[in-house]
């Protein structure tokens, strides 16, 4: 259970680190993909 509970945990982390990281290389671009 807890080894679930941390592999879920990973994955959600990996899943915002990637937007973020896709939603910052678009506004560094200078289109605004997603506006916040």
């Amino acid at each position: 259970m807890y080894k679930k509970h941390l592999l879920l945990c990973t994955a959600v982390c990996a899943l915002c680190f990637s937007y973020f990281n896709l939603t910052y290389i678009s506004n560094a671009s200078g289109g605004i993909f997603i506006s916040r």
